[in-house]
């Protein structure tokens, strides 16, 4: 009875070092854990992704020369629509598209408020082309047609001071005359709206004794670029046709000036019909990356993730990064996901957002944000310093992340000008980043046009 007793005494002593055991082995590992957690975040907790990154110094990039040259190169030959003739004359038509494909040698897209005007533009030399020039009120001709504002040259330093003069607008930007022989001179008046959105109201007029009587109506948000151009006796008002996403030029809208000068329009644009790829940097020979990249350039350059023209909504594009249905911060609609995307065996959530501009001056891009979760103390941490709202580089519009050769590789689509894109591919290992490949693509185009729709070129 004695030796029972002593071994059952025994047993409960080796079980309570066993407990004891057990207990430290967890809080050293759980010590261990926090310590990986803690590292980690150190670790990550930088701009990993960002071109800025010091770490990406090194890695070679195009120039955006390079991206407009090598637009130029693949374009494709110029082939003009086979349109009927309708509201609009052919031959109007086949000058608009010339004059389209002759500034992509320029590169449209350069033509911006901040660049002043390029007397040697096409849209420029196919304005005086057309006549454009007599149409515009510089501030001589507005004292011959508006004699009174004499009495008020001290109040007018330019032109513009006299168009406000004129119509009592302090929006407005813009007047053309357009005189005819017989009847009523036209005038056109051009008035910013003063939304985000940068619609401006074009009004086609006569003077009558009590002001200006509206003719007819119509928006464009192109301020400052449109003008009156005349073809074969008929007066139209043309301006560039802008993408409101990406914002960039791609196009020429005409309205027609008369009553119905809102409805009888025409929208020529020049977009992507394919894109050609070209490998500008590779770290090394990989078929299984090279086999992968040929997989995805249809899906990865359809209109569901590449803005290729109609200026619609975009998905966000999504490769190994998988979903948590654990993850605390998990809302309806499941935009977290996690992978291991530094290589070093702890995985990072990330939610991904496109932003669609709703103004006149940003452009589509994508927003991420990164998390690192604590499993021992049910503690999320955000990397803030990693998170991408706008990528200083240029346009980052898809990011995505694949396992290739036993590796998470970090994918980066870039918007770089015009319709032209670079594919930029990573690896990161902890802080560490390592360019692998680098691809350009720009599109080979087709002309799009549409005849006799009301349009507000992306309003």
């Amino acid at each position: 009875g004695k030796m029972n007793k002593k071994i059952g005494q025994g047993l409960v002593l080796i079980g309570m070092l066993c407990i004891l055991w057990i207990g430290a082995g967890r809080e050293k590992a759980s010590e261990k854990k926090e310590e990986d957690y803690e590292e980690a975040f150190q670790l990550l907790n930088k701009n990993l992704l960002d071109l800025e990154y010091e770490g990406a110094r090194d890695m070679v990039i195009p120039s955006r020369e390079e991206i407009i040259q090598y637009g130029v190169e693949v374009k494709g030959e110029f082939i003009p629509t086979a349109h009927e003739e309708g509201i609009f004359p052919y031959e109007l038509i086949l000058k608009v598209e010339q004059s389209i494909y002759q500034s992509l040698n320029e590169h449209i897209g350069k033509y911006m408020f901040t660049d002043g005007v390029d007397e040697n533009n096409p849209y420029e030399q196919l304005k005086r082309e057309l006549g454009g020039e007599k149409f515009a009120l510089d501030l001589d001709r507005v004292y011959e047609l508006f004699p009174e504002l004499r009495s008020q040259e001290q109040e007018i330093e330019d032109e513009f001071d006299a168009y406000k003069l004129i119509t009592g607008k302090e929006d407005c930007y813009g007047i053309f005359h357009i005189p005819r022989e017989l009847g009523e001179d036209y005038y056109l008046i051009a008035i910013k709206n003063g939304g985000s959105n940068g619609a401006v109201t074009i009004q086609l007029a006569y003077r009558g004794e009590d002001g200006f009587e509206t003719i007819s109506k119509f928006e464009n948000p192109n301020a400052g670029f449109g003008s009156v151009i005349e073809y074969e006796g008929e007066v139209y008002y043309i301006y560039l046709h802008r993408n409101y996403n990406m914002k960039n030029f791609d196009g020429f809208v005409l309205h027609k000036l008369g009553e119905r000068a809102k409805e009888e329009t025409l929208n020529i644009c020049y977009w992507p019909k394919k894109y050609v790829w070209k490998n500008y940097y590779r770290l090394e020979t990989n078929k299984e990356l090279e086999d992968y990249i040929e997989g995805i350039k249809e899906e990865i350059t359809s209109d569901e993730y590449l803005e290729n023209g109609p200026a619609e909504d975009i998905s966000v594009y999504f490769g190994k990064e998988s979903h948590d249905p654990d993850f605390p911060l998990t809302d309806r609609w499941e935009r977290y996901r996690k992978i291991d995307l530094a290589n070093i065996g702890i995985p990072v959530h990330m939610r991904k957002s496109n932003f669609i501009p709703s103004n006149y001056w940003n452009s589509w891009h994508l927003k991420t944000r990164f998390f690192i979760e604590d499993p021992i103390n049910e503690n999320i941490r955000e990397l803030d310093k990693m998170r991408i709202e706008e990528s200083s580089f240029g346009g980052l519009v898809q990011m995505w992340f694949e396992e290739i050769g036993g590796k998470v590789l970090t994918f980066q689509l870039y918007h770089y000008t015009d319709y032209s894109y670079m594919l930029h591919v990573l690896l990161v290992e902890g802080d560490k980043v390592t360019q692998v490949r680098t691809d350009i693509f720009s599109p080979e185009r087709s002309f799009i046009v549409t005849e006799g729709e009301i349009f507000n070129g992306g309003i």
